[in-house]
């Protein structure tokens, strides 16, 4: 495929094999109401998490880091992070790639 132009719809998902041929794995459009919770976890692959809009509170180990709009993070291969929405709640935007160890 050359390329793809969409619309990616809070809650939805679009797997990146039938678009580009290198690790990319999905993209994902998070709708996170406030209080609640989602968590990204780097099991064979490494994430990039965008805070659309709202805030959300990124839990590491039993370190609370605010996120506000605008604001990105980086989940690192065997990596957890817990999301909690903010007070009204968050949109976030996560890519996702695929990592494969000793493949170098």
């Amino acid at each position: 495929m050359a390329g793809l132009v969409t619309v990616l719809q809070t809650g939805q998902t679009l797997r990146a094999d039938g678009v580009f041929a290198g690790p990319w794995r999905e993209f994902r459009r998070i709708a996170i109401p406030a209080g609640g919770r989602e968590s990204i976890v780097g099991d064979g692959a490494e994430s990039a998490v965008f805070v659309m809009s709202g805030s959300v509170t990124a839990r590491i180990g039993d370190t609370d880091t605010p996120m506000p709009e605008g604001r990105a993070m980086a989940v690192g291969l065997g990596s957890r992070v817990d999301l909690v929405g903010g007070p009204d709640g968050a949109e976030l935007f996560v890519t996702t790639l695929d990592v494969q160890l000793g493949s170098a």
